[in-house]
């Protein structure tokens, strides 16, 4: 189920954006030179695309105004996704 999960993500997003699973069945999408709400339409259109049964919980982490690091943004988004798994899952949060 986790391959099939992963090429899903990897066919919905462009050539120049990275997935890669980072732990158990987590992945790590990383978004270059994409602006927080593209982000946000961009978690939407992942949730779409993934096999049922399968949900997505998403956090969002934005390079910017206080993180400047790749740890800290990691950090933001690792809250972000707790949160969302946190409130039912499926749903993305920031």
């Amino acid at each position: 189920m986790l391959a099939a999960v992963a090429a899903s993500l990897r066919n919905a997003v462009r050539t120049t954006d990275i997935v890669a699973r980072y732990g158990g069945d987590e992945f790590l999408i990383a978004l270059p030179n994409t602006p927080g709400e593209a982000a946000r339409r961009v978690a939407r259109e992942l949730a779409r695309t993934v096999p049922p049964p399968v949900t997505l919980s998403v956090g969002i982490g934005c390079m910017g105004e206080g993180v400047q690091t790749p740890a800290q943004l990691f950090a933001i988004a690792d809250v972000a996704l707790m949160r969302a798994k946190q409130s039912g899952g499926g749903v993305s949060v920031e």
